[in-house]
């Protein structure tokens, strides 16, 4: 079982001040440079989505591996209409993203063999060109 699937509505309680400027910088730099297609791997409790819904993004998927993770990203953006909540990368069509963004997706990762397989499961996700961004918060910040 995902371990996030247990830790799914502590998580969603969460609001911390890490996670406002990390979003904060996200979404000035998407207001100034749209991207038209979204990737939010790791999404969560669909918070970032939700926020980046508000820009002229034509489409955002977000994607977790946790089946609870995406049934509260479900939830929380169900009204969306730009937003499509999936649970395999495999549903993206390849070369159609212009950003994937990873917000605090590396520091979960248990081993190296993990983020090796993460960046091959969506690197082919990128259009040419294409940027992925993973945001990671420094050691002495974590419980």
């Amino acid at each position: 079982m995902n371990p996030w699937n247990e830790l799914s509505e502590q998580y969603a309680g969460i609001n911390g001040q890490k996670i406002r400027i990390v979003f904060r910088y996200l979404l000035e730099r998407f207001a100034a440079d749209t991207p038209r297609v979204l990737l939010d791997y790791g999404t969560g409790d669909g918070r970032f989505p939700e926020l980046c819904s508000k820009l002229p993004i034509d489409h955002i998927w977000a994607y977790d591996p946790a089946p609870r993770m995406a049934q509260l990203t479900s939830a929380r953006c169900r009204n969306l209409s730009n937003l499509q909540v999936v649970t395999e990368t495999g549903a993206i069509e390849p070369g159609s993203v212009d950003i994937i963004t990873l917000n605090a997706v590396w520091m979960c990762l248990p081993t190296e063999q993990a983020c090796v397989a993460v960046l091959r499961d969506v690197l082919h996700l990128l259009k040419p060109h294409g940027l992925l961004i993973a945001s990671v918060t420094h050691p002495c910040f974590r419980n």
